[in-house]
């Protein structure tokens, strides 16, 4: 469709992991830096690359002055590795631009297509009231959600419990996150509505909030990730 064509079948995605596993293996000598390190760390430069091949060639002929203990061996192998390094990079680096073009590219074609299977449903939403809902809930979340007072987003832990408070009630509750949420009546309106049942929200869908829930509590039902939601706040 549009720009980009293609499947990334399990064996492919497998493949891929190995052959990545395989590059990074030729090359044990490499390291992660943590953020601190990457901020204290003497940074070389392209500047200072002049520096430091100057000094090194110059030391060639007066090793002499170098104390003992100074390994001129690693110095050597470390100048070497330097050279190489940045031409073992580039390979990634243009994958990595393909990908990020094949992304941007995906991004468009998905846009064109939604778009325009949007303003079919807008067509066939005068006939048919399923359809509406749809139309509804997806120009209140997305397609006007910059000319109104945008909805409150939260994040909620892996398996805790938030209440919120002001809600407005009948409005979309949105799983914008990865993970399973249960909805339900705040405790403080319990006693108005004993017989509500808790909602639960799949990853990606939305739920009109029961009339009067005006204080829910949500809770996140993956033990590993966070999740997040959004809905409407007074």
């Amino acid at each position: 469709m549009g720009n980009v064509s293609g499947v990334v079948t399990p064996t492919n995605k497998t493949n891929f992991e190995e052959a990545v596993a395989a590059a990074a293996a030729e090359l044990p000598f490499l390291k992660s830096a943590t953020k601190k390190e990457r901020m204290e760390l003497v940074k070389m430069g392209l500047k200072n690359t002049g520096f430091v091949n100057a000094v090194y060639t110059g030391i060639g002929a007066h090793l002499g002055i170098l104390p003992s203990d100074f390994n001129m061996a690693a110095f050597t192998e470390d100048i070497k590795l330097k050279q190489e390094l940045p031409y073992l990079k580039q390979l990634l680096v243009g994958l990595v631009e393909k990908m990020d073009d094949t992304d941007l590219l995906l991004g468009n074609d998905l846009m064109v297509a939604a778009l325009y299977v949007y303003s079919l449903m807008k067509v066939a939403a005068k006939n048919n009231a399923e359809i509406k809902t749809l139309v509804d809930e997806i120009a209140e979340n997305w397609i006007n959600s910059g000319k109104k007072k945008a909805n409150t987003v939260f994040s909620i832990a892996s398996s805790s419990t938030i209440t919120v408070a002001n809600v407005v009630a009948s409005k979309s509750f949105l799983n914008n996150g990865i993970t399973l949420l249960k909805l339900k009546v705040g405790a403080d309106l319990v006693s108005k509505f004993p017989l509500a049942d808790p909602i639960t929200v799949d990853p990606g869908n939305s739920v009109k909030i029961p009339k009067g829930w005006t204080i829910i509590e949500v809770t996140n039902l993956s033990g590993t990730a966070a999740g997040s939601f959004s809905i409407k706040i007074k």
